[in-house]
């Protein structure tokens, strides 16, 4: 969708405030843009050039764990994944400190 209010005629749109103002606040500093997204890879703008990131995993949101992931493989490290993950701190910060304890 385009809207002349963007600097750069895009306007994003999704199931959250919080996801949208995350992909806006990216594109107006001129950090990154979100290029596209189909059912294999995310495609993001950084600093001009064009980066896809395959989707190896997405865990929807469910109410037990109370947040969702997704798993992408970084385009230029070899052997080298990222895992984002959304929801409320009281569900998210216990998943870390999980995490922590079996290090």
């Amino acid at each position: 969708m385009k809207d002349e209010r963007k600097k750069n005629n895009l306007v994003y749109n999704g199931p959250s405030v919080d996801e949208v103002c995350l992909l806006e606040m990216a594109c107006d500093t001129g950090i990154s843009h979100f290029v596209g997204r189909d059912a294999d890879y995310a495609s993001i703008m950084i600093n001009g050039k064009l980066e896809k990131y395959e989707v190896l995993k997405i865990f929807e949101f469910t109410s037990d764990r109370k947040a969702m992931s997704v798993i992408l493989k970084h385009p230029a490290k070899k052997n080298t994944a990222l895992c984002f993950v959304k929801g409320a701190d009281s569900s998210v910060f216990p998943m870390c400190q999980l995490y922590q304890s079996t290090k």
